[in-house]
C-alpha cells in the first residue's frame, strides 16, 4: 500500500479511503496476516483478500510478549 497515494487506488475499496484491520488476524513465520473476506475491501469477484506485513514492519507496535 503505497503511502503517497489514497489507498483506494491499490483496487481495494476501504470506506471513506481510510485503511481498518479486519476481523481475522493472525500470525505466521511471514508476519503478520490480515485477512479481509469477500467484500469487505474488494468485490466479490476478487474473492478473500490476504494481506501480509513482515515482522520487521509491525515489530514496533506489537508486544514483548509476541515478538
Amino acid at each position: 500500500i503505497p503511502l503517497d497515494k489514497p489507498i483506494n487506488q491499490t483496487g481495494l475499496m476501504f470506506e471513506q479511503d481510510t485503511f481498518y484491520l479486519p476481523e481475522n488476524i493472525g500470525f505466521t513465520k511471514d508476519g503478520l496476516q490480515l485477512l479481509y473476506n469477500p467484500y469487505e475491501v474488494a468485490s466479490y469477484a476478487d474473492g478473500t483478500i490476504v494481506l501480509t506485513l513482515s515482522y520487521q514492519e509491525v515489530g514496533p507496535f506489537l508486544s514483548d510478549k509476541v515478538q
